[in-house]
């Protein structure tokens, strides 16, 4: 079973500079975010949910950061919830 999580805003913000240039990206390209657990604008597999949903494993899925501004000490991801219980719940993670 697939969960309805969609990646409506991959990264909201980032502790510091990103929003504000991206003149500091390291070199080699734009900052990326990605994962081998799922394809962007897909359902999130059932397993990366919490035990209370059918399924969920409580499991974190695998990120992938590249090229993050020389500034940034933390990242924030949102998630929106499109699963008819949640009603459009956002997830920080």
């Amino acid at each position: 079973m697939m969960l309805e999580l969609f990646w409506d805003s991959i990264v909201t913000s980032l502790a510091t500079g990103f929003l504000l240039t991206q003149a500091t990206v390291a070199a080699g390209g734009k900052f990326n975010l990605s994962s081998s657990a799922f394809v962007e604008g897909k359902a999130i597999p059932a397993q990366y949910a919490n035990t209370g949903v059918s399924g969920g494993k409580n499991v974190s899925p695998p990120l992938n950061w590249a090229n993050a501004p020389d500034p940034a000490k933390s990242f924030a991801l949102a998630c929106v919830d499109r699963h008819p219980i949640a009603n459009n719940w956002v997830h920080w993670l």
